[in-house]
């Protein structure tokens, strides 16, 4: 048995008997890991309300290898995300996000950018003003970077001007912006999403955006509907494991 330190997020919480709680978390350094809290439900327990999802801990547990239920020795919160909490959309947001990584996610394996990914978009989604949306569906967009079918939104394959062009479609297959200029067989495809030129000059932005410039990007309501409906769309198409989303029928985007 070994005495682990890490960071950590939960992204699930079941109670357990009559007082326990147990956790699904996305450490830093282990990846996925699922842990108990014994006593977690207690009036008087050490963890207080720390235990809640997507609350970010340092959290120290007992290791074992033969185990798949690891033992929790003590939590320290780094950020609880209380705003989150307070918001609706913000926490329906967060509860996606967290439904996502727990779905994506295989247990000891790490993934550091993603949780950074992860820790950095709830800690701007959190700001109150700061427009969450931003955050979130920048969130989509650099998973799907993340788990290896990147959006291509620099240029078409065969145009070096986009803009220029009457029409444009992202080509969910080949995971690239295509226009009415290119060759058929990269216009036939099983899926699609039309964007418009405003929806891809953002999407392209926040790709190219690091840091709390995101949140500066200003986006219509027009374009927000149209880059979530696409980058949902690509993330399903490409990764089976995320086709039956619960949090998202609650998700006003």
């Amino acid at each position: 048995m070994a005495i682990r330190k890490t960071e950590a997020v939960i992204l699930k919480v079941i109670p357990y008997g009559e007082t326990s709680k147990i956790l699904t978390t996305f450490t830093k350094d282990h990846g996925k890991i699922t842990m108990i809290a014994k006593g977690a439900r207690n009036i008087k327990s050490k963890f207080g309300g720390s235990l809640e999802p997507f609350t970010h801990l340092s959290v120290v547990f007992y290791e074992r290898e033969a185990r798949d239920l690891q033992y929790i020795s003590d939590v320290s919160i780094i950020n609880p995300f209380l705003n989150i909490h307070d918001h609706l959309d913000r926490m329906y947001a967060a509860l996606s996000m967290i439904e996502i990584c727990n779905k994506v996610i295989h247990g000891n394996e790490e993934n550091t950018a993603l949780f950074e990914l992860l820790t950095q978009t709830l800690e701007g989604m959190n700001s109150p003003v700061k427009p969450a949306v931003n955050g979130f569906l920048n969130f989509l967009i650099q998973l799907a970077d993340l788990l290896g079918f990147k959006m291509e939104l620099e240029r078409c394959r065969f145009c070096e001007d986009i803009a220029a062009h009457r029409q444009l479609q992202f080509n969910i297959d080949k995971g690239r912006i295509v226009c009415e200029d290119c060759p058929q067989d990269m216009q036939m495809f099983s899926d699609q999403a039309v964007v418009s030129k405003e929806t891809y000059a953002v999407m392209r932005q926040m790709a190219r955006t690091k840091g709390s410039g995101l949140y500066n990007i200003v986006i219509s309501d027009r374009a927000r509907s149209e880059i979530y409906s696409t980058a949902i769309r690509h993330l399903q198409y490409h990764a089976d494991e995320l086709k039956h989303l619960n949090a998202l029928a609650y998700l006003k985007v």
